[in-house]
């Protein structure tokens, strides 16, 4: 199993990110079927996530509902997906409450399918 963890810092207000898995070696570029779960906590309303599987959209700036400023894992579970290999992923995120201290928990667990 493959994992991806980071804790994203005083997110500036209205701020949009790049991709946070670039450059990621085991979790950017997945090359064998997986199961794929995303875990995300915020420490305020308003931060939004967009996932893209190459170009299919998986997750549609759905909104971080679970407030918090710890990772509980069993109930964080943001959305979860099979992906064929060869499967590029990109994980996007936005603040759109003009709150300039949020703070984002994030973990993707990439687990191959048998």
């Amino acid at each position: 199993m493959a994992k991806f963890s980071t804790n994203i810092a005083n997110i500036t207000a209205l701020f949009k990110s790049a991709s946070v898995l670039a450059g990621d070696v085991a979790c950017e570029i997945i090359n064998y079927p997986a199961h794929v779960k995303l875990n995300a906590v915020s420490s305020a309303s308003g931060v939004k996530i967009t996932m893209f599987a190459d170009t299919d959209l998986l997750i549609d700036d759905k909104e971080v509902l679970l407030i918090g400023t710890s990772m509980n894992e069993l109930d964080a579970t943001f959305a979860e997906f099979d992906i064929e290999a060869g499967t590029k992923l990109a994980l996007i995120y936005r603040e759109t409450a003009n709150v300039a201290t949020t703070d984002l928990l994030l973990t993707l667990e990439v687990t191959p399918l048998e």
